[in-house]
């Protein structure tokens, strides 16, 4: 069949071909990467000290209560890699889209599927066992889910938390005054956090270590707080030291407040993975 066309365009096809030949060992490298087994805890680290709000407030957080799903943890790498890795490797891994921010969207090459309840008062059980390719590691990303009975056993019936994303809980100081608030929020569906910083060289050595997933209120490339902008005494209309605010809150102040946070929440600036050991 090449002899009906001219001999420049037969070398063409052929070198297309050899091309073609040579991606697909490539390829076929790229399937063979080592795997590792590393365990995901909770730091809480990032919560021992208060912090300092643009308003003044001194902000302590006792509790963080988060639910979470599908843990992906990404790479800098070329597109035909994932691709293949999705045909040929025993777990799914999709492609990170770019995120502005700290850290843009890579290729996803390691994962821990499932919905977990992230608290970071109760840091002595790992999350679970993620699958991650060798490699050079940029950062993580995860969706926020909505408290499930039947998907999450730590939850009862009467927990805070079923039906919503987080529990956030805390004191708050300024000027001789202090004042208790609860903040309890709800993600829209499939609302993903991308890019939490993750830098890390993963090496065939890794199997057995374990990553710490931190909760950082205050932010220090932005050098800002989860709190910025939430005045506390405005939000104790009735001065008795207690705020409770949730997505079903009417009061257009308390409604105001929960929008605030919950966007600072869904962003990537207040986590953090890093390798304990």
């Amino acid at each position: 069949m090449f002899e009906r066309f001219p001999n420049r365009t037969t070398l063409g096809v052929l070198t297309t071909l050899v091309m073609m030949l040579a991606a697909l060992a490539s390829c076929t490298d790229a399937s063979e990467t080592p795997r590792v087994q590393l365990s995901i805890r909770l730091d809480s680290s990032g919560l021992e000290e208060a912090v300092t709000t643009d308003l003044g407030w001194e902000v302590e957080t006792t509790t963080t209560r988060v639910v979470l799903e599908d843990i992906q943890f990404t790479i800098a790498g070329e597109v035909h890699t994932s691709s293949l890795l999705q045909k040929t490797s025993d777990f799914f891994i999709t492609p990170a889209h770019a995120h502005p921010g700290h850290y843009q969207g890579g290729e996803v090459t390691g994962v821990l599927e499932g919905a977990y309840l992230a608290d970071w008062s109760n840091t002595s059980e790992p999350i679970g066992e993620a699958t991650l390719l060798v490699g050079r590691y940029e950062a993580v990303n995860f969706t926020l889910g909505r408290g499930d009975t039947a998907t999450n056993e730590a939850l009862t019936s009467d927990d805070p938390l079923v039906g919503q994303t987080a529990l956030i809980e805390g004191i708050a100081r300024k000027d001789g005054q202090e004042i208790a608030f609860s903040f309890v929020l709800g993600a829209p569906t499939g609302r993903q956090i991308i890019g939490i910083p993750f830098k890390a060289e993963v090496g065939e050595d890794a199997n057995g270590k374990r990553l710490g997933l931190r909760f950082l209120p205050y932010d220090k490339l932005e050098e800002d707080t989860l709190y910025d902008a939430l005045d506390f005494a405005a939000l104790d209309g009735d001065g008795d030291g207690k705020i409770s605010i949730s997505e079903s809150s009417e009061d257009d102040a308390d409604q105001d407040a929960y929008n605030t946070l919950r966007r600072t929440f869904q962003t990537h600036d207040h986590f953090e993975v890093v390798v304990i050991d």
